[in-house]
């Protein structure tokens, strides 16, 4: 967890001239790194932190091919649905997947507990012990307004998961940035109400929890992996679901396919867009 002492610590070495790679070796995540540039940005208004952040903010190499989308998962909650879960990790596992993209609200964050999870250390421990984990696979993740939450009994839901999950990486808080062959994507869940410096790419791709609905034009919207939409189940595109995207390159172009699948009397393939993305050449 980002305490008083790291925070200090850094902002220390942040006035010494460090560099983002000297201050890592500090006993901090990347995460935590990121987070403490927004911090000092929102405290002080200063552009330094603000460049700081964006020169060191997508960092993350990925290079699947292919990739399990989820989001919204609310472990913990009564709208937990661990059969939905169970469900989409069989199906990677089936195709082989290694690489889970999370786009946020992992947990509940005692918004609407189940009863045997009603404080935080009872959510937090059963989503270490519950979130599937395989050896072979990784798992990206942006925090949600409900992870964020756990900061209210002075956790820190990112550098718990970190620490105690070594097969998470933890993006960011509301949004997290990567890259997937070269091409530069976000993993958002809902505003860091950070400024974005014109100096700075705008990304090929959003890929964007929170709404708890699919939708696969332009801005790519990630349905839940929950029950958390009860009275609209009949909407096709809030019905709970996940994500696959596959990437295949051919001559100067990179084909990103998406396919969604939504529990429609058992698990279903619902929908499919490819987008065109010119290749990069490096």
């Amino acid at each position: 967890m980002l305490d008083e002492y790291k925070y200090s610590v850094l902002q220390w070495m942040c006035q010494q001239g460090y560099s983002f790679d000297e201050m890592l070796e500090f006993n901090v995540t990347y995460y935590e790194l990121l987070y403490f540039f927004q911090r000092m940005y929102r405290k002080t208004k200063d552009l330094t932190y603000l460049e700081e952040y964006y020169d060191n903010f997508n960092r993350i190499e990925i290079p699947d091919n292919k990739v399990l989308i989820i989001s919204d998962l609310h472990m913990g909650s009564k709208e937990e649905n661990m059969e939905y879960i169970k469900e989409a990790f069989k199906l990677a596992k089936t195709m082989k997947i290694h690489t889970i993209l999370n786009g946020g609200d992992l947990g509940d964050g005692l918004v609407n507990p189940a009863s045997k999870y009603d404080k935080y250390i009872k959510q937090i421990n059963h989503i270490l012990e519950s979130y599937p984990s395989r050896k072979e696979m990784h798992h990206y993740l942006t925090l949600g307004n409900h992870d964020e939450k756990y900061r209210g009994c002075g956790m820190d839901f990112g550098s718990i998961l970190e620490r105690e999950r070594k097969d998470i990486t933890v993006l960011g808080k509301g949004v997290g940035y990567f890259n997937l062959f070269s091409h530069f994507l976000t993993l958002e869940h809902c505003s860091n109400k950070i400024p974005r410096l014109a100096s700075y790419p705008l990304p090929e791709k959003q890929l964007i929890g929170h709404s708890h609905r699919l939708d696969l034009d332009k801005k790519i919207k990630i349905p839940t992996l929950s029950d958390s939409n009860p009275n609209r189940i009949y909407e096709d595109s809030y019905r709970p679901g996940f994500l696959i995207l596959t990437m295949e390159s051919k001559d100067m172009i990179d084909i990103f396919h998406f396919e969604a699948y939504q529990f429609v009397d058992g698990l279903t393939k619902t929908n499919e867009k490819d987008y065109t993305l010119i290749k990069k050449i490096t």
